[in-house]
C-alpha cells in the first residue's frame, strides 16, 4: 500500500481483533508515543511502527493529514491531500452511538432528589479496556464499561456500565446500529445512578 503524499510503502495491519482494538484506542486518544510502543511490543519494527502511527487516523472518516472528513472504507487514500489512511472501522460501539446515548439520558425523570439537575456531557467511545469491545468479550460479558461526564455541571467523571439486552447483543454481533437499541420507555426502567460511587448503569434493549 503506497501513500501518495509521503511516497512511503505502508505496512498492512495483520493483527487479531483484540490487538486492533487496542491500537485503535491508542490512536483515538492521540497517544502516538504509546501507540508506537505497543506496536514494537507486538513485534513491529521501528520504521513500520512509526509509519503505522502516522497513517492511523484517530477518527474514522477524518484524514490524518488534512481537514477532509468524508473518507470511506478501510485502507483508503484521501482525495484532497493524497495521504493514505487506515481508516479502521469503529464497529457498533462508536462515537455516533455514544452521542445518541448521551442525548437520551434524563436523570430528572428518575425521581431521585439528589440527582435533580444532573446531565451528561459525553460518553467515551474508548473504554479503558478496548479489548472488552471484541465480539467474543461482548457475548461473554454482555456489557461495556466506559466513562461518562455526569453531574450538575456535566463534568464529573462517572464509570458507566452499559448492559446489552438480547436485541443489542444481536445488533453488536451483526455490526448494526446500537442506537436502535436505546429504550424509549420510562427512564427509571433502564437508567440507574449512584452519585456517591460515581457510577451509572444503562440497560439497552
Amino acid at each position: 500500500m503506497l501513500c501518495k503524499k509521503c511516497a512511503d510503502e505502508i505496512p498492512e495491519l495483520n493483527f487479531p481483533e483484540e490487538q486492533l482494538l487496542e491500537i485503535r484506542g491508542l490512536a483515538g486518544y492521540g497517544l502516538k508515543v504509546f501507540l508506537v510502543s505497543k506496536l514494537l511490543e507486538l513485534g513491529v519494527n521501528q520504521r513500520d511502527a512509526k509509519l503505522i502511527a502516522a497513517h492511523l487516523n484517530p477518527k474514522a472518516g477524518e484524514c490524518s493529514s488534512c481537514d477532509f472528513d468524508e473518507l470511506e472504507g478501510e485502507n483508503t487514500t484521501c482525495p484532497e491531500c493524497g495521504a493514505f489512511n487506515y481508516n479502521l472501522s469503529e464497529g457498533p460501539f462508536n462515537q455516533e452511538f455514544c452521542d445518541c446515548l448521551e442525548y437520551s439520558l434524563d436523570f430528572d425523570d428518575l425521581g431521585i432528589e439528589e440527582v435533580k439537575g444532573f446531565w451528561c456531557d459525553g460518553v467515551s467511545a474508548f473504554p479503558p479496556d478496548m479489548k472488552s469491545l471484541s465480539k467474543a468479550a461482548i457475548q461473554q460479558n454482555q456489557q461495556i464499561i466506559t466513562e461518562a461526564r455526569v453531574g450538575k455541571g456535566g463534568q464529573d467523571r462517572y464509570r458507566m456500565i452499559i448492559q446489552l439486552g438480547p436485541k443489542a447483543l444481536d445488533y453488536y454481533k451483526r455490526d448494526l446500529d446500537l442506537a436502535a437499541c436505546i429504550p424509549d420507555s420510562d427512564h427509571r426502567y433502564w437508567i440507574s445512578i449512584d452519585p456517591e460511587q460515581h457510577e451509572v448503569w444503562v440497560k439497552l434493549d
